[in-house]
């Protein structure tokens, strides 16, 4: 019985010859000799080299590369799939010694035998006294210097339109793009139409910021006083300090802050932030008054004055009030008499009337009225105290 090993041997190397054949008419993906199939039991007749190396391994540093030559002609859209070496895998980001002492303080002084040694960089120099005057940045953006004195205001616009009126003028005029700095004297008016952002800088005193629709007047600059009236304001961020300041909000209220050197040394200056409540502009508007900084504010209202602490904040509303309301309690026809426990009361022998906060009390012939404070005591006897700490 004769073996059929060679017909299929034969058979399947004449199908790989016709399909590398088909291969090479197609596409041409790897141009290159057509692979032979090994005879069976040995290898393919020059493919083993003198001294027993493959063609693979041309011997020690020598390596046969693996994307043969191009050939003369190829289609540009046919792909060539190329092997790339073995990348190496992440091994994780470098560490510092845990020994390094004083890293991190470069180019200062380090400890003995930490990184300041091994750089050997001695310290920086102190710097320079600047001259008295705006800050670096406002220096250096513009061309022509500007005047710096206790009666000059610098106005800064940081986004969009922002309109001033010099004192005498007739009509505001905007600031455009190209116009970021203008130096303003006492009655100036400074306001936001629609959109806006601007900040007004004092001679080494104070800072104002505001945002949004804004109107506000310098009505005096002395090197003693600083005023400011706002007729409008959406958001206004003051940080004050050195002089006195008086606020004057749109409801007629005023926040006074005295020159306290020795306190500003140690707390600093006093920041308060006032902020319109988003709410329709039918109900007149409300505003938010927050003291941020360390220093107590003064705030002077129609009702009497408060003392806002650190992170204190009191509620105001922005249109002034259409009637005058007295804070302290007055009586005719009877004496009301606090008992020092948050309480106060009187009898009227004849009758009479007593006002308080806005509202009126008949008392008749006989009767008695009593007053009982919630929290507190409204009715102690400290209006001399606070009527002196309200003097600027």
């Amino acid at each position: 019985m004769k073996s059929t090993a060679p017909l299929l041997t034969c058979l399947t190397a004449a199908a790989v010859v016709a399909a590398a054949a088909d291969v090479r008419a197609a596409g041409r993906l790897l141009p290159g000799p057509v692979p032979q199939l090994p005879p069976a039991g040995g290898q393919a007749p020059g493919n083993q080299s003198p001294g027993g190396q493959s063609p693979g391994n041309l011997g020690p540093g020598r390596q046969q590369p693996l994307v043969p030559a191009e050939p003369e002609y190829r289609d540009p859209l046919d792909p060539i799939w190329t092997r790339h070496d073995s990348v190496q895998q992440f091994q994780g980001f470098p560490t510092f010694p845990s020994r390094l002492l004083g890293y991190g303080k470069y180019p200062g002084q380090a400890a003995p035998g930490g990184l300041g040694d091994l750089l050997r960089q001695p310290s920086l120099p102190p710097a320079l006294p600047t001259p008295p005057g705006w800050p670096a940045w406002v220096r250096a953006r513009n061309e022509k210097p500007l005047p710096f004195a206790p009666d000059v205001a610098l106005l800064i616009r940081h986004g969009d339109r922002v309109w001033f009126q010099d004192a005498g003028e007739p009509a505001a005029v905007p600031l455009y793009f190209h116009d970021k700095f203008r130096a303003l004297a006492a009655g100036a008016v400074v306001e936001v139409r629609h959109e806006g952002d601007f900040e007004l800088l004092l001679h080494e005193s104070t800072r104002i910021v505001a945002a949004g629709p804004t109107r506000l007047q310098l009505v005096e600059m002395t090197p003693e006083l600083v005023q400011v009236q706002v007729s409008s304001l959406t958001r206004l961020d003051i940080s004050a300090g050195g002089r006195a300041h008086n606020i004057l909000l749109p409801d007629g209220s005023e926040l006074r802050i005295a020159a306290a050197a020795a306190a500003e040394a140690i707390d600093g200056p006093v920041v308060v932030q006032v902020l319109r409540a988003d709410e329709p502009g039918c109900y007149g508007g409300r505003a938010t008054l927050a003291n941020r900084g360390k220093r107590a504010v003064l705030w002077h209202t129609s009702h009497g004055d408060v003392q806002l602490q650190r992170d204190e904040r009191a509620t105001l509303f922005l249109s002034p009030p259409t009637t005058s309301i007295a804070l302290p309690l007055t009586a005719e026809g009877l004496q009301m008499v606090p008992d020092g426990q948050g309480a106060c009361g009187g009898r009227s022998p004849a009758g009479g009337e007593v006002r308080w906060c806005g509202a009126a009390f008949v008392v008749p012939a006989g009767g008695t009225l009593r007053f009982d404070s919630l929290l507190g005591d409204a009715f102690r006897p400290a209006a001399a105290a606070t009527t002196a700490a309200a003097t600027p």
